[in-house]
């Protein structure tokens, strides 16, 4: 939280000035109720504002680069399944704890996959709780 000394040795912070703005107090108002000159609010709010936009800014660069990531990721994900597609699960080189932890992390990324869709859908995503439990039996985790 930022705060701005006052000449009277106060300090006036931005929560402050947010909250009587967003009570519908004026600028002179503000000024008037916290000792500060009408100046310095004013430079207050336009610090806040720009650091509104920044912050917008950075949410929709973040929203690509997550998306980016998101199609990146799930084409290594077909890449490993397709080549999973052609192991033998019969080779004896292949453990069952091995197999476990590929049926494991594959049930994860099902399930993530999933939720991630019903949200879009603004649905529930409940089943979290029951693919958790349905995970912890099959790999016998308590």
């Amino acid at each position: 939280m930022t705060a701005v000394k006052l000449k009277n040795g106060q300090k006036l912070n931005n929560q402050t000035v947010e909250g009587l703005t967003a009570a519908g107090c004026t600028q002179s108002d503000i000024a008037r109720l916290t000792g500060a000159d009408q100046s310095t609010i004013s430079r207050m709010l336009k610090k806040m504002d720009a650091e509104r936009t920044s912050i917008g800014e950075f949410v929709k660069v973040r929203a690509m680069i997550m998306q980016s990531m998101q199609a990146k990721t799930s084409m290594v994900r077909f890449k490993i399944l397709d080549s999973l597609l052609n192991t033998d699960f019969n080779d004896p080189n292949i453990t069952v704890k091995e197999k476990g932890d590929i049926l494991k992390a594959l049930t994860i990324a099902q399930a993530t996959d999933f939720d991630k869709e019903r949200l879009e859908q603004g649905k529930s995503t409940q089943n979290i709780a029951t693919w958790s439990a349905i995970i912890k039996k099959t790999t016998g985790e308590s």
